[in-house]
């Protein structure tokens, strides 16, 4: 399967959506998925304007705008990133996205636009924006678009299940942990007080 991954931010950038969206390219790679990146971060090198950077394998999109403090805005990109993806031939879309993520929101309307099938993970707490967004109505309108959303925790996804509406799921997907990266070592611990 090919898959887009869609963020504002990403690497060099390091943050909770830019980590995560490498792991999770990472591991599609691995299961023998196709995956390409589409970001408005620069690259290492400043890249930006639709340059092609690899990491770790994975091809990034940089569809950076030359903006003040770098941020990672591209009000320009819709119609390139459309282009790219019809032309990439894409057979789904997973969005990343924060509380204020206009690259991410742009994304999904472009491939909703597309009639790509989407899934969108929400990597923030919402509580104290869900009363602006539910009078937005955007998030109920993509959930009725058939985007399928996610948040990274129970607790992220509780706002969320009220935004979508009634009738409509929103699954858990954690923040990815490898498991055998964290295992305790086989050595039992000396006897006494933990000291820190």
């Amino acid at each position: 399967m090919k898959v887009a991954l869609l963020s504002d931010c990403y690497l060099p950038r390091l943050g909770g959506i830019e980590v995560q969206t490498h792991d999770l390219a990472q591991h599609l790679q691995a299961a023998g998925h196709e995956v390409e990146v589409f970001t408005a971060t620069r690259g290492a090198g400043g890249e930006m304007h639709g340059a092609v950077t690899v990491v770790d394998g994975v091809p990034v999109h940089r569809l950076a705008a030359r903006l003040p403090w770098e941020l990672p805005i591209n009000p320009w990109a819709p119609p390139e990133l459309r282009r790219r993806l019809v032309d990439g031939g894409f057979d789904v879309a997973h969005v990343q996205t924060g509380v204020v993520s206009p690259f991410a929101w742009d994304s999904t309307r472009v491939t909703v636009g597309l009639g790509l099938p989407t899934a969108m993970t929400w990597h923030c707490m919402l509580a104290g924006v869900a009363p602006i967004f539910d009078v937005a109505r955007f998030v109920r309108r993509w959930a009725s678009c058939g985007v399928a959303m996610s948040a990274v925790s129970d607790v992220a996804a509780q706002p969320l299940r009220r935004l979508v509406g009634p009738g409509r799921s929103v699954g858990v997907l954690p923040n990815g942990i490898d498991v055998a990266r964290w295992a305790g070592g086989s050595g039992g611990r000396e006897p006494g007080p933990l000291r820190l």
